[in-house]
């Protein structure tokens, strides 16, 4: 006898979450905050074209859709690595890696 479940609403999912759902929830969440807080030090016109990949370690990757925003970027580096320890409360000597991915964000 074949069992059908009906579908549930994503926020009870996400609230009932467990294991590695729970962690992949947690660490995206963790993820967009910091994306938010690395937006807020920079100036609107690369902020907004500029995203968190991941923090694993000392390494903090982001993503940019242009060669030429990943230059703009690459000056504000140390304003972000001081915004980063001062949000995550730390004094770690993040290394930032800028990564060009175009699909990730609306074209002009």
């Amino acid at each position: 006898m074949q069992t059908t479940l009906s579908p549930q609403p994503i926020n009870k999912l996400i609230h009932c979450a467990q294991g590695n759902l729970q962690y992949i929830f947690n660490r995206s969440k963790f993820l967009q905050e910091l994306s938010l807080r690395v937006n807020q030090s920079l100036p609107k016109e690369i902020g907004s074209y500029c995203t968190v990949g991941n923090i694993r370690g000392s390494f903090l990757i982001l993503y940019t859709d242009s060669d030429s925003r990943a230059s703009l970027l690459r000056y504000y580096v140390p304003t972000i690595i001081r915004d980063i320890q001062q949000y995550l409360k730390t004094t770690i000597s993040y290394k930032i890696k800028i990564r060009i991915q175009p699909l990730l964000f609306d074209s002009d």
